[in-house]
């Protein structure tokens, strides 16, 4: 094979990751559009309302860990969750950090009648893959990222549907 096809058959190849890397962007943006759309929620408080339904009495921390969140952003969501009295507060703690949350019926309706992904579109279609390539996935991943020149670490932790604004 020569250069020249070589070179074609990359670029070919290149172009293909790009339009599904594209095809993944817009389906994580439909689910969060079909979650504000639906319930006046977003997406990741919309998971967060599953997380405490699985785990009452959650901390922020928890809650923060489970859906690979900052923690401060998960108290913005907790409170506008409570606002909107799909949770409540289960236990106060001394301090806003040990503070424990749980679901409310409305927050259990919610997700009753709801057929869409509690965790998104992208960790639902992670689910049905094989353990092994979900292993290949993460590593390419990370091999990607690292010869990306323009990356924000920070972003690791903010949920795609704020990403994707």
């Amino acid at each position: 094979m020569d250069a020249d096809v070589a070179w074609a058959k990359r670029q070919e190849t290149i172009r293909g990751v790009l339009k599904l890397f594209r095809v993944i962007v817009a389906g994580a943006r439909q689910h969060a559009e079909a979650i504000q759309r639906d319930f006046g929620i977003t997406a990741a408080q919309y998971w967060i309302l599953s997380e405490l339904a699985r785990a009452p009495g959650s901390r922020p921390l928890d809650v923060a860990k489970a859906i690979a969140m900052h923690v401060s952003s998960a108290h913005a969501a907790l409170d506008e969750l409570q606002r909107l009295d799909l949770i409540a507060v289960s236990s106060a703690g001394d301090t806003p950090k040990s503070t424990r949350w749980a679901i409310t019926e409305r927050g259990r309706y919610l997700l009753g009648v709801s057929d869409l992904p509690a965790r998104g579109s992208v960790c639902a279609a992670l689910d049905e893959m094989d353990d092994c390539s979900i292993v290949a996935l993460a590593e390419d991943l990370q091999t990607l990222v690292g010869a990306m020149r323009f990356k924000d670490g920070a972003a690791a932790l903010t949920p795609l549907s704020d990403l994707l604004g």
